[in-house]
Parts: C-alpha cells; structure tokens; sequence
C-alpha cells in the first residue's frame, strides 16, 4: 500500500481516513479537483486503480487548459492590433500591451519557438523610436543609415501592406529578418506631418540581416544586418521615371531599368535583437534592443 500512495502521491495528498485531490495548476489557470473520500485503510487499496484512471482523465481535461488560454491570448492580440489601427492612445496601448506580455508569460508563450518562427507578418508598432517615426516627417538618410542618397529629402512613412517583417530563406541566408518600410517622398518645411504634401513618389526600404537564436535567453534572436535595399512602388512608367529621376543621379549604384538599388552594410555594423514578449502561430509581441515594441499579424 505504501508503494501505492507514493505512485499518486504526486496528484493526492494521503491524511489519515481521508483522501484529497489538490487543484492543479496549469499555466494561469486553476483547475479545481478537490475531493473528500472516507475510507478505511483497508478499502483504500481497492479505490488505487479507478483513482488512477480518474486522474487520467483529469489530467486530461486539465491539458485541455492551454488550449483555451491561446484563445484568450490571440483575443487581446487582436485587440491590441485595432486599437494601433485607430491611433488610439498611447496610455491605452501601453495598458494593453503589458496586459498581453503578462498573460503571455504566464501562459510561458514568451519564449521562441523556431517551429512558428518564420513567415511574412504586418507589424504594428506600438512604443519607441520607430513610433514616433510614424508621427513625424524624417529624412533618407535617417531611414537608411545615410545609405541612399540625397540623404536630406523629406519623406513619411507609411503604414500599408507593403511593409512589415519577413523571417527565413532569402537571397542565400536560411534565417533572413528583413524589416519592410514603405514611403513616400513630401514637401515639408519642418518635421511635423501637417503640412507635408506628398509628391507621389513612392517607395520601399528593406533592412536585411540575418537572425541566430540568443544562448543565454530563450526569449531573444539576435539579428545582424548585412545590407539596405530601395526599390520603388510604381504604377505605371511615368511613376518609374519620376523615382528615376529622384534617385538615380545620387545612386549611380542603382540599377536604371528596375529602379533598386542594393547597399552593402560594413562587417563591423553592430548587432541587434529582439525580444520575444508573445509567439503564437498568428501573432508575436517583440521589444527591441532600442526600446520599440511592435506586435506582428502572420499574413
């Protein structure tokens, strides 16, 4: 009987004519399975056997519970992601923000996992440098790390489906990271984004590193970037010819029939990372090394 109360010892706690079932926790979620039997010491040999197929079954229901706090995750992921699209609040964005990074931890989805890594995502970007970005008109050079030129014409980000993040093989790299920004050149006499006319010029920058799993913190990808790419986003060849005209004479780089041009970064450029707060197969919450934290929508 002794072997027998330390095979379920683990699930039940055995008090003198009484048996308990404590609650077993999984993830942030409780379930409760408190029990009260009395026994004498003698039936309790007989109550081993359909105990521990109980328990299966228990346990079963209890593995259950992860399923359901994805749910609830991929609900506030979404959540968050509509409130970035109404500009809403930035008090009401970083509420909802640290609400998610907290149940994600919880739930121990804070972490990378390389199976649901990969794939193309929107990127919504919700605290830090690249934001305030979003807000303000910025210069080429400040976009590109001076790589293309001229490197003081005005442009403005912009939020649409030409940019977001890419993750796995490209162009010879199995673990590429590529950040996409799509632009548009404006006339502005300041920073400020009230004012600024834009010109149609459009186009996209590509950020292109290569990413390797961080050994000391299950939570980091470690991204060194190798190289910037410009390309524009054209809709007919007046459209061509009018990015021609604006960046090729200070690009002689760049190729004049597709209108890319490609700029290898120095071996010495610094490395980065990003933090995974969330990964689910439909979304990743990230903070980076300089303080932005962008949430991603697989697409």
């Amino acid at each position: 009987m002794q072997a027998a109360n330390t095979a379920v010892g683990a699930y039940m706690h055995v008090q003198p004519r009484s048996w308990y079932i404590v609650g077993t926790s999984v993830t942030s979620y409780v379930v409760p399975m408190h029990v009260t039997l009395t026994v004498s010491s003698a039936e309790m040999c007989a109550w081993v056997v359909p105990w521990a197929a109980l328990l299966r079954l228990l346990c079963t229901q209890a593995s259950q519970v992860p399923a359901a706090s994805t749910e609830k995750l991929v609900y506030e992921a979404r959540e968050l992601a509509q409130l970035s699209q109404q500009n809403a609040s930035q008090q009401d964005i970083d509420r909802h923000t640290s609400k998610l990074a907290e149940l994600s931890a919880a739930a121990g989805t804070n972490k990378v996992s390389i199976e649901i890594n990969d794939g193309w995502f929107k990127a919504y970007t919700l605290l830090g440098r690249t934001a305030q970005r979003f807000r303000t008109v910025i210069t080429l050079g400040i976009l590109s790390f001076n790589s293309y030129k001229p490197t003081d014409l005005k442009i403005k980000i912009t939020s649409t489906d030409a940019g977001g993040v890419y993750k796995g093989e490209r162009d010879g790299l199995q673990h590429a990271y590529v950040i996409a920004t799509p632009f548009d050149v404006v006339e502005s006499s300041g920073d400020s984004d009230e004012g600024a006319k834009p010109t149609g010029i459009k186009g996209r920058s590509l950020a292109i590193g290569e990413y390797a799993l961080a050994d000391d913190n299950p939570q980091r990808l470690k991204i060194t970037f190798k190289k910037m790419q410009l390309e524009p986003v054209v809709d007919s060849p007046t459209d061509m010819q009018c990015w021609l005209d604006t960046f090729a004479p200070h690009n002689l780089d760049m190729d004049f029939e597709t209108g890319v041009l490609v700029v290898d970064l120095p071996a010495s450029s610094p490395e980065g990372w990003m933090d995974y707060l969330l990964m689910l197969p439909e979304y990743q919450l990230v903070q980076g090394n300089m303080g932005s934290t962008t949430l991603l929508e697989r697409v």
